[in-house]
């Protein structure tokens, strides 16, 4: 979408084709404007107009006729040619062309005399820059991230650790490691503590053993993977009074579809039908209808 600056003068140009053939450019025409702002309605104004050639025409808009942000509608109308319209969205504050004008005219600081931008976006800082950064006595760095220290003349801060400090940092009490190792126990010395401490493993073993060499569970009676499961009474009653819909439990719906499908049905003809329970015993459904039988109110007794 062509943009224009709010409340700044706006060149337009405008190409006018031969209504007859919608492709010929007509020159000499008095072109007339029409302008909506921001989606009011359209009214006529009167920019300055210059006819260019080949049916091309310059819209010079005013300050005036840009002062609204929002959509700016122009609808512009020749003698015998097809109208013109476009849309233009009218911004406030920078615009590209703002911005590219006053990079063109940046100046670096004093204390740049230039800079260059590498192939992967980074400043590219001269040695001579870089020297100056550095050249204050002492410099803190608050973070760590991305920093990386070599150790080397005029580099302070690091801690050179000894011998007994790396033994220390790592875990090692003595100097030596064989000296650490034989401290270890020895295979016999943790069979021995399992002995004094722990049950036998033949005994683990044995015990292991008689639970699966069991007779006392027939194995006939042994559910194997397929076999049909019957369901106890109380598992039956949990699934038929699970909840189904509109707080009724499949147990209940039954009774309501058994009433309307197989119940003794009355008060059809005077609009009050009543569907009785199969026992005959009470109405489970009452309904009131209208003349054509669509059912107005509804009444259910699932108990």
């Amino acid at each position: 979408m062509r943009k224009a600056k709010q409340a700044t003068a706006k060149n337009v140009m405008v190409l006018l084709v031969a209504a007859s053939d919608h492709i010929t450019g007509l020159a000499g025409l008095v072109p007339v404007v029409t302008l909506s702002k921001n989606g009011a309605a359209f009214a006529g104004i009167a920019p300055a107009v210059t006819d260019l050639g080949s049916g091309w025409y310059n819209v010079a808009l005013d300050a005036a006729m840009t002062d609204t942000l929002g959509d700016l509608a122009l609808h512009i109308t020749g003698a015998a040619a097809d109208p013109a319209d476009m849309v233009l969205l009218v911004e406030g504050g920078a615009t590209d062309a703002d911005v590219s004008s006053r990079m063109a005219t940046f100046a670096l600081p004093a204390n740049f005399s230039a800079f260059a931008i590498t192939a992967g976006g980074l400043v590219d800082i001269t040695q001579a820059a870089a020297d100056k950064v550095w050249a204050t006595a002492s410099r803190l760095l608050t973070a760590g991230t991305n920093i990386v220290l070599v150790k080397g003349v005029g580099v302070t801060g690091f801690n050179d650790l000894d011998a007994a400090g790396v033994r220390g940092a790592v875990g090692l009490a003595a100097a030596n490691l064989d000296t650490q190792l034989d401290a270890m126990p020895t295979a016999a010395e943790i069979r021995i503590e399992m002995d004094a401490n722990s049950v036998d493993l033949n005994t683990l073993v044995g015990g292991v053993a008689a639970v699966f060499a069991r007779t006392d569970v027939a194995t006939s009676t042994r559910a194997a993977p397929g076999d049909a499961m019957t369901l106890s009474a109380g598992a039956i009653d949990a699934i038929w009074d699970e909840l189904v819909e509109a707080g009724f439990s499949g147990r209940e719906l039954m009774r309501l579809f058994a009433s309307a499908l197989l119940g003794k049905v009355s008060g059809m003809a005077a609009n009050a039908p009543a569907f009785r329970d199969l026992a005959d015993a009470k109405d489970r459904i009452a309904a009131t209808t209208d003349a054509d039988g669509n059912r107005l109110a509804v009444t259910l007794d699932a108990a």
